[in-house]
């Protein structure tokens, strides 16, 4: 049966031919249309982008990724309260922000369809996408479209451009070590992009190895660092030493 949501973003879908463009109404409808049209709006903003499947992601980097962004993404909403209160308490304890509170799906919002601007009205509409998001998509199908959709730094929007970018391979080909290494990029470019934007300085000489000496890296963690890992805890202590 169609509920109420599908009978919505249809009528809204039908009517949409006589209205203005698109571009040219105010900023709060445009994005009110778009939560309200969610399926369509993730189709249009992913149309024509190079796509890799999550079976056709190593489960190990799945496990990576889920460690470093989001260790609890599968346990958790849209939102994770437990999460934010924790980042509040560590922030003001060290005095700065030095930890963040958003999910993994909050994540994906804010790079799908918002801007990285720092104000409450970007907040509270990350807060309504990622509502969304998980209300019409699975976990799986969320965390593929992380992988797709993400930044990894050195000009590679998403794993397949990633992977090719890096390591000149599929996803799929990706060793352990390769795979520790892609996984961290998204945290690691975003964190020194805010970093570079508050201060003015440059990278630090270690983002500067990892971004520019991917293959090096990789060998170093493979050789010093990886042996067994099994579970996503076992990425988070790895990529924290």
């Amino acid at each position: 049966p169609v509920n109420e949501y599908q009978q919505t973003e249809s009528t809204l879908m039908t009517i949409l031919p006589y209205l203005p463009e698109r571009d040219t109404w105010p900023d709060p409808l445009q994005k009110m249309f778009m939560l309200f049209t969610i399926e369509n709006t993730v189709k249009e903003h992913t149309a024509g982008m190079e796509w890799t499947a999550l079976p056709d992601i190593p489960t190990a980097m799945q496990q990576a990724l889920v460690a470093i962004e989001d260790h609890d993404f599968y346990r958790h909403g849209a939102v994770d309260m437990g999460g934010i209160l924790r980042a509040t308490f560590v922030n003001i304890s060290a005095g700065e922000i030095v930890q963040g509170g958003s999910t993994l799906t909050q994540q994906l919002a804010k790079n799908m369809f918002l801007s990285q601007e720092q104000t409450m009205s970007r907040k509270v509409y990350e807060v309504m996408f990622s509502l969304m998001l998980e209300d019409k998509f699975s976990k799986d199908q969320i965390l593929e479209m992380y992988f797709n959709t993400t930044y990894f730094g050195n000009g590679a929007t998403g794993i397949t451009a990633a992977a090719r970018s890096y390591f000149g391979k599929t996803p799929a080909e990706m060793n352990l070590a390769e795979c520790a290494v892609i996984a961290s990029l998204p945290a690691l470019v975003e964190n020194v992009q805010f970093f570079m934007s508050m201060t003015g300085r440059t990278m630090s000489p270690l983002v500067q190895v990892i971004t520019r000496f991917p293959s090096a890296t990789a060998v170093f963690i493979s050789s010093s660092m990886v042996t067994f890992i099994s579970e996503p805890s076992d990425w988070l202590t790895i990529m924290l030493l």
